[in-house]
């Protein structure tokens, strides 16, 4: 293998293993404390319920260790970068600030987070097969959570 297919794989694992902890962290979120009023607690369920069903399928694909296609680096790269925008925007807000202001950014960051989701699900289970296929049974998972996301508003 050349070694800068070597270097693209390990940016790619590198950019899957730093969204996978970036979940891992949001979800954690709420045991810490910091979520515990009104509209907050709307927001962060309708996130972790997000990133719930795109977490089982990123944990398999991590730990099968094999190389992807380097399209998904970018896109696990922008779901990371949401996901940080969206534990930012939980753990600045206060009570006393705009609930208006923080309900429309909630709302336009659960949103770019869903669709950072279904692009990656739809990456995933496309034709051009950027997963090797030992991972048939993440790609059933994706297309139920696919199915899911593509069905359920959550505004």
């Amino acid at each position: 293998m050349p070694i800068s297919r070597l270097r693209s794989g390990l940016m790619e694992n590198l950019s899957l293993t730093a969204l996978v902890e970036s979940i891992s962290l949001y979800l954690e979120l709420s045991s810490h404390g910091s979520i515990n009023s009104e509209p907050a607690i709307k927001y962060y369920k309708i996130g972790e319920e997000i990133l719930k069903l795109v977490k089982p399928v990123l944990d398999a694909i991590l730990s099968s260790e094999v190389a992807f296609h380097e399209v998904l680096s970018k896109v696990f790269e922008e779901l990371r970068h949401h996901v940080k925008d969206l534990m930012d925007s939980f753990e600045s807000w206060q009570p006393l600030l705009s609930k208006v202001y923080f309900i429309t950014h909630m709302e336009v960051l659960l949103t770019q987070i869903r669709s950072s989701v279904l692009d990656t699900f739809l990456l995933l289970i496309s034709p051009d097969k950027l997963l090797p296929g030992e991972l048939g049974s993440a790609e059933i998972k994706i297309g139920l959570s696919s199915a899911y996301l593509s069905k359920h508003p959550f505004c």
